[in-house]
């Protein structure tokens, strides 16, 4: 067999797996889901509330609310990460009242009780439907939209478009085409046709306000180097990128800077 002809078989190899898990099985590959029952009851420390917010192609997204209304307070819109369900990120509802927020997050698409089929474009709906439900309750400046890892890509599109007090990302990725290619450096990824591709790079330039980053260097599941880049993009002179050289993916909450500059942030 000649050259020629392996030299084509090798790409069209390449450029099969790189479609094969870049449009064809990229929701497995990104999403981590666990459905719940409709009839499931939530349990937490902190009263809450449970809505569901019919959206775009027969979506139905479940969200809860964690609202101390003897207070005026601000509003964490919290946009979680590819796993689990609200059982799980419903928890956070402690920590932030520690800082004396109240505290929104849904559920995407196929998690928990939340129906309907995936898309990009049908994630940013999604978004801005819960934070227009936010807006029942808060002024644009007294919500901060937090993004955690592959929240990150709806959080950044989310801050983009609508007016808020700040935007605060946990372990973001530059963007998800970035992220395969720190996976999988030796595929040509201009060939190929992604299903997300969460463009956070793009999206961070149209945000004026002040963006907090916290990122860990140990981190492999989105790289240390693919999160720092973003900071190139950073508008407002408030801006910061806080890292943790022992910090992993789901470690930055032990560290003690972390809290520090969490209520740091909150206090400004």
């Amino acid at each position: 067999m000649s050259w020629p002809v392996v030299f084509l078989i090798s790409f069209l190899g390449l450029w099969a797996v790189g479609f094969l898990f870049t449009f064809l099985l990229q929701d497995l590959f990104i999403f981590r889901p666990i459905k719940l029952k409709q009839d499931h009851q939530f349990s937490f420390e902190l009263e809450y509330s449970e809505h569901f917010l019919e959206s775009e192609s027969n979506g139905k997204i479940n969200l809860l609310f964690f609202r101390d209304e003897t207070k005026k307070r601000k509003l964490i819109l919290y946009l979680h990460g590819n796993s689990g369900n609200l059982q799980k990120w419903g928890e956070l509802c402690q920590f932030f009242n520690e800082y004396d927020h109240d505290f929104l997050t849904y559920d995407y698409r196929g998690f928990g009780k939340s129906k309907g089929k995936r898309t990009e474009s049908l994630f940013h709906e999604d978004a801005q439907h819960v934070y227009d439900f936010a807006l029942n309750y808060y002024s644009p400046q007294n919500i901060i939209i937090f993004g955690r890892s592959m929240g990150s890509g709806p959080a950044c599109k989310l801050a983009a478009n609508n007016p808020h007090r700040l935007l605060i990302l946990e372990t973001p990725y530059y963007s998800i085409i970035d992220l395969f290619k720190t996976y999988y450096p030796f595929i040509p990824v201009s060939l190929l046709r992604f299903k997300y591709e969460f463009r956070n790079d793009l999206e961070v330039q149209k945000i004026s306000g002040p963006i907090y980053i916290f990122q860990g260097k140990n981190d492999y599941v989105v790289p240390y180097r693919c999160a720092v880049k973003l900071k190139q993009h950073f508008q407002h002179p408030e801006s910061e990128f806080i890292y943790f050289p022992t910090g992993t993916h789901s470690n930055l909450s032990e560290f003690k800077q972390y809290h520090q500059k969490i209520s740091e942030i909150f206090d400004r």
